[in-house]
């Protein structure tokens, strides 16, 4: 195949990552990684109360492995399209006048678009016989945009297409993908692509693609495709057999309101109880030692108050570490001037100036003095982070051990009857731990959200390669 003069230089980003750009993503994997691993150990646990069984480690892994075959390994990589080849050969050989329907999900996409692109770069002497044949084309989790925008080398081949059927005989494409869907997204720079280098062959429009949150369990929503009858009843009848107006499959696939609460409401509510639940171990053990009781109403108001305070400081020391746009630091502060205003009228006087005691002497109000000490732990916790950036999660940890033990020193020691000590010894523990694990998870569902969920990172790297287009059509 010659090299046409003609078209267009191959197209990169405009620009490379500024290092800020790498240090936040490294961060931001690194916790990902973190918190996938003792996920991980949860989903085990669950799978053996009985409860639900999911192997998000493999499905990881499976995933990754595939894509490093088909992107970094030429040999495999031609292999694995001489099967899609000799099947598609095997179908036409076997029924000549068939039409063809393929549908095909996560790295299978990937491989199905390269080789019918690499079906219509060829010259009609040499273009298979069955791509007139192939009518439609169903993509569901495909991360088709993700190799375009990382692997442009691995596109520039097929740049020359040649096969530019009339509208009625070109394949009819449609692609699904749900918010919850690690690996799939919407494919408009696969459309920008096609348009570029004369992708004629699909139809495949912004009115193709078909976003939605249907499935309840983040990660597992790449699987949850298979077990959709309504997302395969809207192709069936929008492609394979056109119904009549009447049929309830011709509306785009709606979303479920239960998983998108799911999705924002319950994840964040859970983490909540985790740390609720810290702090109330914490809470209920040194009551003990001191002898101290209250109606349980007046526990679960003391406890929430004492956790919002908690939770600003965490809120607000993560956000930072997990994405650059500054706006969403917000977030943690307002939280925390909450926790602030809330903390005074939550919590008891009795408890507010057992907790305060340390600062008595100094003559400083108790409860200033708790919310000073919390403004400082997040003062200095959010200067460490930045200091230290590798720290990860111990900043945090150590500065709020340091003074939940203070706090939790001058209420024993406040009372000259206490009881025995040692157990608020694992109860401390527990409360770190818990502390840790809800940290961990905020850090999880926040990248989650911002650039799985809403894709961030892909639709920015789209837009440059959207700019880069423009200035290289501009220049011709």
């Amino acid at each position: 195949m010659g090299k046409d003069h003609r078209r267009p230089p191959p197209l990169h980003l405009p620009r490379q990552l500024p290092p800020r750009d790498y240090r936040t993503i490294k961060r931001v994997l690194e916790e990902m990684i973190d918190t996938i691993a003792v996920l991980e150990r949860l989903l085990f646990l669950a799978d053996k109360a009985g409860l639900f069984r999911f192997d998000l480690k493999k499905l990881l892994d499976d995933y990754l492995g595939d894509v490093q075959l088909v992107t970094e390994f030429a040999t495999h990589r031609q292999k694995i399209l001489g099967r899609f080849f000799d099947v598609m050969e095997g179908i036409h050989s076997a029924d000549p006048g068939a039409e063809i329907q393929i549908v095909a999900h996560s790295e299978g996409t990937v491989v199905t678009f390269l080789s019918l692109l690499e079906a219509m770069c060829a010259d009609a002497a040499n273009r298979p016989a069955w791509l007139p044949q192939v009518r439609g084309l169903m993509t569901i989790g495909s991360p088709i945009d993700k190799h375009l925008l990382l692997w442009p080398e691995l596109w520039r081949p097929l740049e020359g297409i040649r096969w530019n059927p009339p509208p009625g005989e070109r394949i009819r494409w449609l692609n699904y993908y749900d918010y919850g869907d690690p690996v799939g997204f919407m494919l408009d720079t696969a459309r920008l692509w096609l348009k570029l280098h004369g992708g004629d062959g699909f139809a495949f429009g912004a009115e193709d693609d078909f976003g939605y949150s249907r499935y309840y369990l983040p990660g597992k929503a790449h699987v949850d495709y298979w077990d959709d009858d309504y997302v395969f009843g809207h192709f069936l009848s929008r492609v394979v057999d056109p119904p009549p107006a009447e049929n309830h499959y011709d509306e785009r696939p709606k979303n479920a309101v239960g998983a998108r609460m799911a999705t924002y409401l319950l994840s964040y509510a859970a983490i909540a109880l985790v740390l609720w639940g810290a702090v109330y171990l914490l809470y209920k053990s040194v009551a003990a030692c001191i002898g101290a009781g209250a109606p349980p109403l007046a526990i679960v108001r003391n406890v929430t108050g004492i956790t919002l305070l908690v939770a600003g400081i965490t809120v607000s020391a993560r956000i930072p570490r997990l994405t650059r746009k500054r706006s969403l630091y917000l977030i943690g502060p307002a939280l925390f001037l909450g926790a602030v205003i809330l903390y005074p009228l939550l919590v008891e006087p009795g408890v507010r100036a057992s907790m305060g005691g340390l600062f008595t002497p100094l003559g400083t109000d108790p409860t200033a003095a708790v919310l000073m000490l919390a403004a400082a732990v997040l003062a200095l916790t959010t200067f460490l982070s930045g200091a230290f950036p590798r720290g990860g999660m111990k900043p945090l940890l150590i500065v709020g051990l340091c003074a939940a033990g203070g706090i939790v020193a001058s209420v024993v020691l406040g009372d000259a009857e206490h009881g025995a000590v040692w157990p608020i010894i694992p109860a401390a523990a527990a409360f770190l731990y818990l502390w840790w694990l809800a940290a961990l998870f905020f850090d999880l569902i926040f990248v989650w959200q911002r650039y799985i969920r809403q894709a961030k990172g892909l639709i920015h790297l789209h837009k440059l390669y959207r700019a880069r287009s423009a200035a290289a059509a501009a220049q011709r």
